[in-house]
């Protein structure tokens, strides 16, 4: 395999029929560098860093509650919140009527923690639609 790939490297620079002038000023730049990794430097195709895209948590003023747990739970997706986070970060994000809703959620629990799913379904029961 590796003999191929110098044969064909050899065609290559033998070629009188090369298109551009970029490729000679590259090869005798590249003269140092074993044939094999020529070829793979020539051949590269540029990379390029993926981003997470940046997500927004969505709002809770009241309004469509269900909306916005599908939203939620896209975010806990994309982000990879784990599961302990998760309810710390809904409380952050609500707003107005919600807001005020959540506070006396948390004072009929008293000292009790709720997990995530009581919180949905006491929220979903006073918010439904």
């Amino acid at each position: 395999m590796a003999q191929q790939l110098e044969f064909a490297l050899e065609r290559l620079s033998q070629n009188p029929r090369s298109p551009s002038q970029g490729k000679d000023k590259q090869a005798s730049s590249m003269e140092g560098i074993d044939s094999k990794n020529k070829f793979l430097l020539e051949e590269r195709v540029p990379s390029y860093k993926v981003h997470k895209p940046k997500h927004f948590f969505p709002t809770f003023n009241g309004e469509d509650v269900h909306r916005w747990l599908y939203n939620c739970t896209q975010y806990f997706k994309i982000e990879d919140i784990t599961d302990s986070n998760k309810l710390q970060i809904t409380w952050y994000y609500l707003e107005g009527v919600a807001l005020y809703w959540h506070q006396n959620f948390l004072r009929s629990v008293g000292n009790q923690r709720a997990t995530l799913e009581e919180y949905v379904k006491a929220i979903c029961y006073r918010f439904w639609g």
